[in-house]
């Protein structure tokens, strides 16, 4: 896949600077982008990260898992003013 990708995109660099929340869901049995690097990335987050894992699913299916809009909402009711 890095082959593909003409510009690296080096979040981990740019994260400890951020400091708005962040929702990191993760699908379980994702081989695009593995469970380990979003993690890393939250644990380096400069604001509040919060993961959620939904096991079974990969970086194309979790969308379509009722679970990940329930924690969209539910991230967004917490964040609202």
């Amino acid at each position: 896949m890095e082959a593909l990708l003409k510009h690296k995109f080096d979040s981990l660099s740019r994260a400890k600077s951020i400091t708005v929340p962040v929702k990191v869901i993760v699908a379980g049995d994702d081989i695009t982008i593995p469970p380990e690097h979003s993690e890393n990335l939250a644990q380096k987050w400069g604001g509040q990260a919060d993961v959620s894992v939904i096991p079974g699913e990969d970086h194309n299916s979790v969308s379509s898992n009722d679970k990940y809009w329930k924690i969209i909402e539910g991230f967004l009711t917490s964040i609202k003013e």
